[in-house]
């Protein structure tokens, strides 16, 4: 227990021990601020409250009594000064509202704020290095858009001829007969001597059909003449991404190993492609020019298919188509691998995104086109070739949807790179 000094009032307070500073609080009775006080012990008396404190106190049963009114004192006898001012308690604070906010406690409408005129927000660009060198790979990109776009023309021409062969129908025993049989005195073909046979123009024949072989034979040597524009476009990429490539991420040495693979593809597509198709070779490649012959029903229930029957050598054949198409297939997975490595380089995920997609379409393809061989040597049964059309299809599909997303790829990697190659850009202004 503590007390008041002022006016003895007893009340419930926890003193500090002694020596201990003692706060001030104020006095639950008089409500003036004190030093509490320890109670004095039993048998001491307390002190006695002041008759102003027993005055200001008014209590229920006993009214209190209004003072007399002080007695004038003359003017000369006048002191003046500064009485205590009554402790004022400071006021609660006001509760916090929950829930939605005071219509006052809106900001005022956007017309009604001064108007400081338009913002301008610049943009801080990175430093990539030389603008020069990176030009070199800005019309790299160029280059290989452009390359790939010329790149789905093969594939078009193809699925024109597929249409043409399906509306004539595969032709096997006309085209066997006509082939086999001197047209002039019915005289067989000696035995072992297949190597007279025109083994390019018997596969198409019985793959598009004797009325519109040699309209097929045309789109196939246009799209090889595609092919080469495509890959002239491409190897003159690799020498600009060469002179331009960073060091970082191994970029510089890309180029080099897409020019020895370009080379290597522009060598195959001449000589197993090309010139057998302009009837410079007699003999070629059955499975790579015709791998058709598969999903024909005259194929239905033989002991061999018939890719394999007419092939010379159909291990090695089949060997070398897989080889060329591995070929084919890796450069747009490099490619692929090229543009992630720029966009690590220039720290842009969306350059190395679509490079890590086109990385990835590649190689499912050349999947599709591995799966798609290996089926077809298994067997010529029903099932079997709807299998094979059906993965025909979907690699069909697929190497024109790699192109397309190359093109798309390059595209996109020239515009995030102009925002570091034009220096005249505009800083970008904001009306708010």
């Amino acid at each position: 227990m503590a007390m008041c000094p002022e006016c003895g009032f007893t009340f419930a307070y926890r003193l500090p021990p002694e020596g201990a500073p003692r706060k001030r609080v104020r006095c639950p009775d008089c409500q003036a601020p004190i030093v509490p006080q320890a109670e004095p012990a039993p048998g001491k008396p307390m002190k006695p409250k002041p008759a102003a404190a027993v005055a200001a106190k008014p209590t229920a049963k006993t009214p209190p009594v209004p003072a007399a009114p002080p007695a004038p004192e003359p003017p000369k006898e006048e002191v003046f000064g500064f009485a205590d001012a009554p402790p004022e308690s400071a006021p609660p604070p006001e509760p916090v509202k929950k829930g939605k906010k005071d219509k006052k406690d809106k900001p005022e409408p956007k017309s009604l704020a001064p108007k400081l005129g338009k913002a301008e927000i610049k943009i801080k660009i990175r430093n990539i290095g030389d603008l020069d060198v990176w030009r070199h790979i800005h019309l790299a990109f160029l280059l290989l858009g452009i390359g790939a776009l010329i790149g789905m023309i093969g594939p078009v021409l193809q699925a024109v001829a597929l249409l043409l062969a399906y509306l004539n129908g595969p032709e096997y025993s006309t085209t066997t007969l006509l082939s086999l049989y001197d047209a002039g005195d019915d005289t067989p073909m000696a035995i072992g001597q297949y190597e007279a046979l025109d083994q390019i123009t018997f596969a198409l024949t019985y793959i598009y059909g004797s009325e519109y072989v040699g309209t097929c034979r045309t789109l196939l040597i246009l799209g090889s003449v595609a092919g080469f524009i495509q890959l002239g476009l491409w190897m003159t990429a690799y020498v600009f991404a060469f002179f331009g490539a960073p060091e970082r991420y191994a970029a510089s040495k890309q180029p080099f190993t897409l020019m020895g693979i370009g080379f290597v593809n522009f060598l195959l597509l001449l000589l197993l492609i090309f010139l057998p198709l302009i009837a410079v070779f007699r003999t070629g490649i059955v499975p790579l020019l015709g791998p058709e012959m598969a999903l024909c029903n005259s194929g239905l229930g033989r002991k061999l298919p018939l890719h394999v029957f007419w092939s010379p050598t159909p291990a090695l054949d089949t060997w070398i188509s897989l080889i060329a198409l591995t070929f084919r297939y890796l450069e747009p997975m490099l490619i692929g691998v090229w543009m992630w490595t720029i966009g690590m380089n220039l720290r842009e995920e969306e350059v190395s995104n679509r490079g890590i997609a086109l990385m990835n379409l590649a190689g499912g393809v050349l999947f599709l086109v591995l799966c798609y061989y290996m089926v077809a040597l298994s067997g010529t049964s029903g099932v079997l070739v709807g299998l094979l059309r059906f993965l025909y299809l979907l690699w069909f599909a697929f190497q024109f949807g790699m192109f397309l997303l190359c093109f798309q790829g390059c595209m996109a990697s020239r515009e995030v790179m102009r925002k570091y190659l034009n220096a005249d850009a505009k800083p970008e202004t904001d009306d708010d």
